[in-house]
């Protein structure tokens, strides 16, 4: 495989990643914002066809088709600028000297972040001076994932039996 279709494969999947963020950082604001409870793939992902289908029986056919026709454009959209966006951010990195400026300009927003105040109800969403990671939420939503398939092993914990005496102090109910 050449280099180039590495990097452009790379480029995919780096994008396929922030639409993932994304959606998850979505999922998030609108479930903390509506419902006051965390968004959660395995739960609320399946409800989006219902979602299509609530604004089908809602909308008139021309509406609803130009929601879908702009949402889908919107995501291509989306998809092809986030792609172009990787593909020069990789071509001005690739200079040193642009690494360099880069480097100071973030360490000098990092220290600036620091002095604005914020509000303590949103102290989660940031870690220090930039925004907190994507990757707790991730690894939440991927071991909630294993275990709900099962591909996690969870050890079993002995059941109480007189045996073991762990039944000894629990009261017996006769009727």
């Amino acid at each position: 495989m050449e280099p180039l279709e590495s990097a452009g494969l790379g480029r995919v999947a780096l994008v396929a990643l922030l639409f993932l963020v994304r959606l998850v950082r979505f999922g998030d604001g609108i479930q903390r914002r509506f419902y006051f409870q965390p968004f959660n793939l395995y739960v609320d992902l399946p409800l989006v066809p219902d979602l299509v289908r609530f604004a089908h029986s809602t909308f008139p056919l021309w509406k609803f088709s130009l929601v879908m026709v702009g949402a889908l454009v919107g995501i291509v959209v989306m998809a092809v600028a986030s792609y172009k966006a990787l593909a020069c951010a990789e071509r001005f990195l690739s200079d040193l000297g642009n690494v360099t400026g880069v480097a100071i300009f973030t360490a000098l927003f990092y220290v600036v972040s620091w002095a604005i105040p914020r509000d303590p109800y949103y102290s989660d969403l940031y870690y220090g001076g930039f925004a907190s990671s994507i990757v707790p939420r991730l690894k939440h939503e991927t071991t909630f994932l294993l275990n709900v398939y099962g591909y996690t092993r969870i050890e079993p914990r002995p059941s109480p039996t007189p045996k073991n005496g762990s039944c000894a102090r629990t009261p017996i109910l006769r009727s």
